[in-house]
């Protein structure tokens, strides 16, 4: 007998991820969830560290924000799987749900360092994922998971969706070009990882 496939959902910020989490619940039972809320993620992944492996091997999907490696901890085969989108426009997203929030947004637009060597584990990384999808080609990125995972149900109702966020054209083009910028290795990213995304789908539509 086939041992079953353990999921694992990288729940990337402002890419979607609430609406696709929301799907994501649906397709398996409530007992074989394991999630790292944000704020706890290590010490979820502690707790997970020390879990029984039996316990561990009756979890069918794990989700949450965390490092990439909880793939250690899993007994059995594994996927990975997670949502990625255009990074100006995560961006400008982003930065208008802290505005609204009343948080100081990052001066720096990005609120991180990354360096080469950091796109590049990424990149590596992004090689491990059985599916990448993508937030402007949402809908497809949903089939594709169907596809590769036996998904049911994929109907779907957006959640947290950033209330009043500003057009793309409607921010000056010195921004847009700042935050290119300092969004270098996220562009690069993004751009294999749309490359994988119309790989995939070719195959399987």
């Amino acid at each position: 007998m086939t041992e079953p496939l353990t999921l694992i959902f990288h729940h990337i910020g402002k890419t979607g991820g609430m609406t696709l989490r929301d799907i994501v619940t649906r397709q398996y039972p409530a007992k074989a969830l394991y999630e790292f809320p944000g704020g706890k993620e290590m010490e979820r992944l502690d707790e997970l560290a020390r879990m029984k492996e039996s316990r561990r091997r009756k979890i069918r999907c794990l989700m949450g924000h965390w490092i990439f490696g909880v793939h250690e901890h899993v007994p059995g085969p594994y996927a990975y799987m997670t949502m990625l989108r255009e990074p100006v426009d995560r961006t400008i997203s982003n930065f208008q749900t802290l505005s609204l929030s009343g948080e100081k947004p990052c001066a720096d637009l990005t609120g991180r360092s990354v360096t080469r060597e950091t796109y590049r584990a990424a990149e590596k990384n992004l090689g491990s994922f059985a599916a990448v999808g993508l937030t402007e080609l949402f809908d497809e990125s949903l089939a594709l998971y169907k596809s590769l995972f036996g998904w049911k149900d994929i109907s779907y109702k957006k959640i947290n969706v950033t209330p009043r966020r500003p057009r793309r054209d409607d921010v000056p083009a010195a921004v847009i070009r700042e935050i290119e910028a300092r969004n270098e290795f996220d562009l690069m990213l993004y751009g294999a990882a749309r490359a994988k995304f119309e790989k995939e789908a070719a195959a399987f539509f």
